[in-house]
């Protein structure tokens, strides 16, 4: 069998519109039958999907092969089961059902239980009204009962009974009166909005809200349906919009409210797709509203979801089964399905058949394909979605055409596993895509790969991939203009025919970023031939522009004609240079082959991204402190906090390699808020201790600016801990600032407004010009102090130092040198104003303990 992973197992599960229309059929044919559905609800999960996954699978094996089993919303499952002859049996049934979910080993931490309710068709006819009638047998379950269950009589149509003036009943039969008037509402023949809107009104007058709305669906195929209190305006269909796409981004999609605004969202799941959005809303002088009643406002949502699951499903299966086959067959996509284990095609529709001609139902699939399900199935193949869907766009050299194809893992009805592939001919699309750059006249991207792929299939040479760009083409642009940086990129089309041959393709791929497709040979000629290249392209620039230095980093990836993708061959080019210029300030051209020392890099890689969320929850990460000392006063007014990883074996891994990694994944989010809270509570502790607190640094990551909200964020964290803003500073690295510049002030300027202070971290490595410091909303400046003092200090050093320090403090900024380390350096710096240093001069980093009793005998 295809060993699919446990998401897949759960997705495998047909879904609710299916079991409604199978138990209506059912019942209609087997009127003699006993019939039951049975709603299972699992609380105390730790909203771990994992969990329910295996819950699934459980409850899969325990029903029989005749029963229809389903997940719906986030935490339930139904059962529609006929093997019964009795009322004793079916308790049995339901006792085993929740005997393996309470009692199963599932999770080291929580132990997830359930309840359930049932309704038999003794009481109700149709499968919309057993929903309804199990739905209230849930509810009076969950509020009590031994058995952990109840199964549906006619008696809990009423409201629970017991003494009318014990306050524990009165919420009872508030939630009871509404479900009674709902599921009465619901199984009557009307429009179905207006009896959503109705109920909608009986809930806000039973629990006293201002407005609710139920929204649906997304901006092109949603609908609102709300009800508003007295002298209530209309809510907007935008607005409404805006609460479930806010629901969709919240931690909260699942479980517990979404709490905003004195609004209450809850998000009602299908498998998992958030489907609808179910908002309660009070008067902003209103109470908070107690767990309690927050509980009853989800089970109130839950019903909606059902309503809109059962009794809105008007189609019949029957009626679907034709449409699907009508478009099927009408359709220009190629649909196959192949059987997981022999292979063998066991349904093709007629396009299939145009494309795939010497494929028929019955044969094996063609051999690239079947390889390629190979690696689905023994997990080698990457690069599916989140609802597990592998895409490709490939040339298929059989039939001379560009296809797009797409492949995922079904379940058919009877357990089997199967693919299903879906192929559709793009021939068009490509033959009509833009193929030339209109600047260097050079292949584009698009057109580079329509070559790259007849090339490479349609000859027998073996060939590499050169990936090169212009090293800082953007200062480039800064310093000497477009046309110049234009001039840069024709040049450099231009020469590149001195150097190619036969067969070979080049591309200018995206801004100073060209491909290269080379037979493959010597690598040194190879070599020799790209740095003559780039050579002639920095002499020719140098002409015009004495002070211009052009150069270029190069990643040559060897190309397998057995697994070729272009993207994935640009990906390992991209790593050569990566690890060829890591932490270097390029002065001349890099031209590196991707090798074994590559291939390990990649590896190491891998590994880090393997351990990262682990070691982070099983904290192998510490915070450490490099204090900064005054040069005026010689005490510590402050530090930068940094993260170290000490893994549980003992071994050490350095920032220097993991954080660009986390970077790359984007992980440092993690990361970064990790180490914000743990500074901010070492903070909270210090000011406990009556401890003065000392101006402490973090990073933030360029990552963290793409979020407009970030400043916000971060404040709200900050106040939590009751830290005064003036307390922190925020490093940004002097590289962030490469791209979107703009956006990237408006950003800082929102943070200084709040009170924070902002460093640029690592100023002088390259990135860009002194100017830079000039229009920056920024209070410190930070000297980076492996380029300025890596060795003793020059005459040219210091000139550079000391005009820097001067814009500095003319700008009314405060100036910290990084990396001080000799007597020298201290003295210079003190001699030109330099306000603090960081270094080993006086501290390396230390630990939390060590710098606490610094700043207690301060």
């Amino acid at each position: 069998m295809i060993n699919l992973s446990s998401s897949e197992q759960n997705k495998a599960l047909p879904g609710i519109r299916y079991l409604f229309d199978t138990a209506s059929r059912r019942l209609a044919e087997n009127s003699d039958e006993c019939h039951a559905l049975i709603l299972i609800d699992i609380d105390n999960f730790a909203e771990n999907p994992q969990i329910i996954t295996k819950i699934g699978t459980l409850l899969s094996n325990a029903v029989s092969k005749t029963d229809l089993l389903t997940r719906y919303g986030d935490d339930r499952f139904a059962v529609f089961t006929s093997g019964f002859s009795n009322r004793v049996e079916l308790e049995k049934l339901i006792s085993k059902l929740l005997y393996r979910i309470n009692f199963a080993q599932l999770d080291e931490i929580v132990s997830p239980t359930a309840v359930a309710g049932a309704a038999m068709d003794e009481e109700r006819s149709s499968a919309a009204d057993m929903f309804m009638c199990a739905e209230i047998a849930i509810s009076k379950a969950k509020h009590g009962s031994e058995s952990g269950f109840v199964i549906f009589s006619k008696e809990d149509e009423q409201s629970f009974e017991g003494d009318r003036n014990e306050e524990s009943y009165r919420p009872r039969r508030k939630i009871q009166r509404v479900l009674n008037y709902a599921f009465e509402a619901f199984v009557k023949p009307n429009d179905s909005r207006l009896v959503i809107k109705d109920v909608l009104a009986y809930i806000g007058e039973e629990y006293g809200f201002r407005r609710i709305f139920l929204v649906t669906g997304d901006s092109i195929s949603g609908y609102v349906i709300s009800w508003n209190g007295n002298s209530v305006s209309d809510i907007s269909e935008s607005e409404c919009l805006k609460v479930l796409d806010d629901v969709r981004k919240s931690e909260h999609v699942k479980g517990k409210a979404h709490i905003k605004d004195n609004r209450y969202s809850f998000g009602m799941m299908e498998g998992y797709t958030l489907t609808s959005v179910v908002c309660y809303e009070d008067d902003p002088s209103d109470e908070p509203r107690s767990e309690a009643e927050q509980s009853e406002m989800r089970t109130l949502a839950k019903m909606f979801s059902v309503y809109k699951a059962t009794v809105l499903s008007s189609m019949s299966a029957e009626d679907e089964l034709i449409y699907y086959r009508t478009a099927l067959e009408e359709t220009t996509t190629a649909c196959l399905i192949i059987d997981a284990e022999s292979y063998r095609v066991v349904f093709m529709n007629k396009y299939a058949e145009e494309i795939f001609t010497n494929t028929t139902v019955g044969t094996a699939c063609p051999h690239n394909i079947m390889e390629t399900l190979e690696r689905i199935k023994n997990g080698e193949e990457e690069g599916a979605d989140d609802k597990g869907v592998y895409r490709y766009d490939t040339f298929e050299k059989s039939v001379q055409k560009w296809l797009s194809s797409s492949i995922v893992c079904i379940r058919r009805s009877g357990g089997e596993y199967a693919f299903l592939i879906t192929v559709t001919d793009i021939s068009a699309h490509m033959d009509n895509a833009k193929t030339k750059d209109k600047l260097t006249g050079l292949l584009t991207h698009e057109g580079f790969e329509i070559e790259a792929q007849k090339v490479v299939y349609g000859t027998d040479d073996e060939y590499d991939l050169a990936v090169f760009k212009v090293f800082n083409f953007r200062k480039i642009n800064d310093e000497y203009g477009y046309e110049t940086g234009d001039r840069v990129l024709t040049l450099t089309a231009e020469k590149l025919g001195m150097i190619m041959g036969q067969n070979e393709r080049a591309s200018r791929a995206s801004g100073s970023r060209f491909y290269v497709l080379f037979k493959r040979g010597n690598f040194a000629i190879l070599k020799s031939k790209l740095d003559y290249l780039f050579r002639v392209v920095e002499d020719d620039m140098a002409k015009n522009h004495s002070n211009l230095s052009v150069s270029f980093m190069c990643g040559v990836y060897p190309i397998n004609k057995n697994t070729f993708r272009l993207s994935g061959a640009i990906d390992g080019a991209n790593l050569v240079i990566k690890n060829a210029t890591a932490g270097k300030y390029l002065t001349s051209n890099v031209i590196e082959y991707y090798d074994e020392e590559i291939s390990r890099s990649i590896e190491e890689r891998k590994q880090i991204e393997n351990e990262m969320v682990n070691a982070l929850r099983q904290n192998e990460f510490e915070v450490v402190y490099q204090p900064k000392v005054s040069l005026a006063t010689g005490k510590v007014y402050g530090a930068e906090a940094l993260i170290r990883w000490h893994r549980a074996d003992g071994s050490f891994v350095q920032p220097g390699f993991f954080v660009p990694i986390f970077e790359d994944n984007e992980f440092v989010l993690e990361m970064d808020n990790w180490v914000y809270r743990r500074v901010l509570s070492r903070m909270k502790a210090w000011a406990e201790q009556g401890i003065e607190l000392p101006v402490v640094s973090v990073n933030v990551s360029r990552l963290h600016l793409r979020d407009a909200k970030f400043a916000e964020k971060f404040e709200k964290l900050v106040d939590n801990h009751g830290i005064p803003h003036s307390a922190i500073e925020l490093e940004l690295t002097e590289s962030t600032f490469v791209k979107n510049y703009d956006r990237l002030i408006t950003i800082m300027e929102d943070i200084r407004s709040r009170g924070f202070k902002i460093s640029i971290d690592d100023f002088g490595t390259g990135y860009s010009t002194l100017n830079l410091i000039s229009v920056l909303p920024v209070d410190v400046l930070k000297l980076d102090g492996n380029f300025f003092m890596k060795n003793q200090l020059t005459d040219k050093n210091k000139k550079v130092i000391e005009s820097i320090i001067m814009l500095a403090k003319n700008l009314g900024l405060m100036v910290i040198s990084e990396g001080v380390e000799t007597d020298e350096q201290v003295a210079f710096l003190k001699e030109n104003y330099c306000d603090a240093v960081q270094g080993y001069y006086y501290y390396k980093p230390m630990s939390e303990e060590m710098f606490c009793k610094i700043l207690k005998e301060q």
